[in-house]
């Protein structure tokens, strides 16, 4: 099975304008999601879908991959929708499986994308994923 790992980017929020490339103890918030969604075996690539070429240039920085999407998009479903249209080795095609796990979030490490693994045989397209938070005791700097 391919797994592509979508990660959606919007620099433009009207909450927390800027909030992917925050700095979080050295490092940008988007970066973390990619290294944690990178730590997956299950994951084929990984890729941050952005309309922001910003955001797609810091990605480039450190050596991650991103692709420029629409600005019109109603959600990150949309945005990793078109990223994932956009990587036909991807895309389900008859006897092909094919899941874009989307919307990773900087807390979520390799072991909940593993959940994915249950969704072998099933024909699916796209999943979010969710756990449950629970405290945990974190480095010296409160950030794994």
């Amino acid at each position: 099975m391919k797994i592509l790992g979508v990660i959606p980017a919007r620099f433009a929020s009207s909450r927390f304008p800027g909030k992917p490339l925050v700095d979080i103890a050295g490092k940008s918030m988007i970066q973390r999601v990619y290294e944690q969604a990178g730590k997956s075996k299950l994951l084929t690539e990984v890729i941050v879908a952005t309309d922001d070429q910003r955001i797609a240039d810091h990605v480039r920085e450190f050596s991650g991959k991103a692709e420029l999407t629409s600005n019109t998009h109603q959600s990150g479903t949309d945005r990793c929708a078109e990223v994932s249209n956009q990587n036909p080795g991807y895309d389900p095609q008859p006897k092909q499986e094919c899941l874009v796990a989307h919307r990773l979030q900087p807390h979520r490490g390799p072991l909940v994308v593993a959940g994915l693994r249950l969704l072998q045989g099933q024909h699916v397209d796209v999943v979010a994923l969710q756990e449950r938070l629970h405290a945990v005791d974190a480095g010296a700097d409160g950030v794994d």
